[in-house]
């Protein structure tokens, strides 16, 4: 009948090494061609153009989290002279974007002394944390965002997070000591 068919595919694959993520990064990804033909031995020309298109939304989700059950804390000294409760933990948010926002929510308890003796044995929490292993922890107040922070180079987040607790005397009271945290990473 003097027609031809021609069928476009375009494929955009990930350029990873051995033992890095397959993934692609939020965006828009988009193949264009203009396409003509034209009669041997001269004639009309016709042509054609097509776009093929597809946008990733920029997404995390969780990797590898918190422990499943209460990370139990490190203790300097020795009943009862116990100075410091001390734990890490950390999570990993698989994310597909260059930045994220990360917020913080946190909640700190023991039962401090009361009536009787030993009014000086109360304490002091501390939530700290630090971004894909920067190598120094950052004291963190209660309810805090942090905008924009970077993603390692395969777009992906770790967060430590440290509890540390301190007596305002010579020693911790005897109680059972909580401090719990809700970490949130919104890609972007």
């Amino acid at each position: 009948n003097g027609e031809i068919t021609i069928n476009v595919a375009s494929t955009f694959t990930a350029n990873t090494t051995a033992g890095e993520d397959n993934e692609f990064a939020a965006g828009l990804y988009s193949t264009g061609y203009l396409l003509e033909a034209a009669p041997f031995g001269g004639g009309t020309t016709a042509s054609v153009g097509t776009e093929i298109s597809n946008t990733i939304s920029p997404s995390c989700f969780l990797d590898a989290g918190f422990r499943d059950t209460p990370t139990p804390y490190t203790a300097t000294g020795s009943p009862p002279n116990v100075t410091l409760l001390q734990a890490t933990d950390s999570a990993i948010f698989d994310c597909n974007a260059t930045t994220v926002d990360i917020t913080f929510t946190d909640t700190a308890n023991y039962t401090a002394p009361t009536g009787g003796g030993a009014s000086n044995l109360t304490a002091q929490h501390k939530f700290q944390y630090q971004l894909n292993e920067s190598g120094s922890f950052t004291d963190y107040p209660v309810g805090l965002s942090i905008s924009n922070s970077n993603t390692d180079a395969n777009g992906d987040m770790k967060v430590e997070v440290r509890s540390t607790w301190t007596p305002d005397a010579d020693k911790l009271f005897a109680s059972e000591y909580t401090a719990e945290t809700t970490v949130t990473v919104t890609a972007k």
